[in-house]
C-alpha cells in the first residue's frame, strides 16, 4: 500500500467515528433578513407580491430528501428582487447546515447584478462563493487527502453524505498530489463501482445538471472535446497554493485551472439539451412550446397536487411559453423568463424546484 493509500485508510477510519468537519468558525444564522446590494431595487415583503407579479404555485413533493435534520432550510417571507433587466422574483434566505452562505443570502455578493440561484456561478445553497471561482468556499475539507464526497453540500468527509470517491482512482489525476494508483482503482472500498442509495438520495438533489456528485462537471464549451468525441469534464474544485479556487466559467478550457477529470457515472446528474445546467443558464428557443390555448381551446394542461394547471413550471393562465423537458414530470421549473418562483418550501437549482426542509 502506498503512503497516500495508507493515509486515506486512516482518514476513513477516523471519519466513520467523526460527527463532521464543520470547523471553519462560520457562525450559525439567526432570523435576520438580508437586503440585496448594488443597483438592484429590493423591498422587504412576505409572500404577497406586487400587482404585476405572478405568485408561486404549490409544487409537488420532489427533490430534497426529507429527514428530521435536513441540511437546507428556507426562511418564511422573502424579498422582491428587481434586476436591471426588469425581471422580478422573490428571494428567500436559504441556509445550509445552519449557515447563511453567499448563494443563499439574497445579496449580490460579487456585484454582477445576479443573486443566488440567478447567478450562474452559484451551484446551490451550500455554495459560499458567488464567483468567480467555482470552488465551494466552505469549511470542513480534509486537508491534503485525495478523498472527495458530495461536493455540493457543506464541507467534505464522510459525514452524512454517504458518498465515497478518491481522486487516486481517476486515470486523469485531476488533483495535484493524487496521482492515479491502479491498486486504489481496483479497491471497491475507495473506488466503488456503485454508490449507495443513501448517497444518491442525499447528494443528487444538491448536484447541478452537468456534474457528478464529486465536482466533475462539463460545460457547453467542452462539448465534444473528450475522448472519442465525448464531452470533456473538468474538476471545478481545483485550488492554488493559497487555497484559492482557480476554475471559473471563463477558464473551463484551461487545463491548468480546470484540470480534466473522469465523471463518476454511479452518481451523475447529466445535462440534457433543454435543461438548465452548470454554465448553461439558458436553453435553446425551440425547447419551448407555445402557451396553452385560451379559454375554449382544446389544449389539455395537467394540474399539480393543489389543482393548479401547470406544465413545465408555468401556470396555464400566465400565457408564458412552456419547456416540458426542463424538469422531471411533476417537478416545477424555475429561473427562466416567465416562470414563476418556487413555493416557500422549495429552492431553485438547475432550473427546477427542489424540496427543502422547514
Amino acid at each position: 500500500m502506498t503512503q497516500r493509500a495508507l493515509l486515506a485508510a486512516v482518514v476513513l477510519v477516523f471519519s466513520i467515528f467523526a460527527v463532521g468537519c464543520d470547523d471553519d468558525g462560520t457562525p450559525p444564522v439567526g432570523d435576520g433578513g438580508g437586503v440585496a446590494d448594488g443597483a438592484l431595487d429590493t423591498t422587504l415583503m412576505g409572500d404577497a407580491a406586487r400587482a404585476d407579479y405572478v405568485a408561486p404555485v404549490t409544487a409537488p413533493e420532489a427533490g430534497w430528501i426529507q429527514t428530521e435534520a435536513g441540511p437546507v432550510q428556507v426562511a418564511d417571507g422573502g424579498e422582491l428582487i428587481i434586476e436591471d433587466s426588469g425581471a422580478a422574483y422573490i428571494c428567500r434566505e436559504t441556509t445550509c447546515d445552519g449557515r447563511l452562505l453567499e448563494c443563499g443570502d439574497c445579496k449580490d455578493n460579487d456585484g454582477d447584478g445576479k443573486i443566488d440561484f440567478r447567478d450562474p456561478e452559484c451551484l446551490g445553497p451550500c455554495d459560499n462563493t458567488e464567483g468567480p471561482a467555482l470552488e465551494s468556499g466552505v469549511g470542513g475539507v480534509i486537508g491534503e487527502d485525495c478523498h472527495v464526497d458530495c461536493y455540493f453540500d457543506y464541507g467534505n468527509g464522510m459525514g452524512q453524505s454517504f458518498c465515497w470517491w478518491d481522486h487516486m482512482c481517476d486515470p486523469l489525476s485531476p488533483e495535484e498530489g493524487c496521482e492515479y494508483d491502479q491498486k486504489m482503482a481496483d479497491n471497491e472500498h475507495f473506488c466503488p463501482a456503485t454508490q449507495t442509495e443513501e448517497c444518491e438520495n442525499y447528494c443528487i438533489p444538491f448536484t447541478p445538471n452537468g456534474c457528478d456528485c464529486f465536482g466533475c462537471c462539463t460545460f457547453p464549451s467542452l462539448a465534444g472535446l473528450g475522448t472519442a468525441g465525448a464531452d470533456l469534464y473538468v474538476w471545478i474544485g481545483n485550488i492554488d497554493e493559497s487555497n484559492l479556487g482557480t476554475c471559473t466559467l471563463d477558464a473551463v478550457t484551461d487545463a491548468t485551472k480546470c484540470p480534466p477529470c473522469t465523471p463518476v457515472d454511479a452518481c451523475m446528474n447529466t445535462c440534457a439539451r433543454c435543461e438548465v445546467c452548470v454554465g448553461k443558464p439558458t436553453v435553446p428557443a425551440d425547447c419551448f412550446q407555445p402557451p396553452p390555448a385560451p379559454d375554449g381551446g382544446v389544449v389539455v394542461v395537467p394540474k399539480n397536487e393543489a389543482g393548479v394547471p401547470f406544465d413545465g413550471g408555468v401556470p396555464a393562465d400566465t400565457g408564458a411559453p412552456i419547456n416540458p423537458d426542463q424538469c422531471p414530470d411533476g417537478v416545477q421549473a424555475c429561473g427562466l423568463a416567465g416562470q414563476v418562483d418556487c413555493p416557500a418550501t422549495y429552492y431553485c437549482i438547475s432550473g427546477c424546484c427542489k424540496k427543502t426542509i422547514l
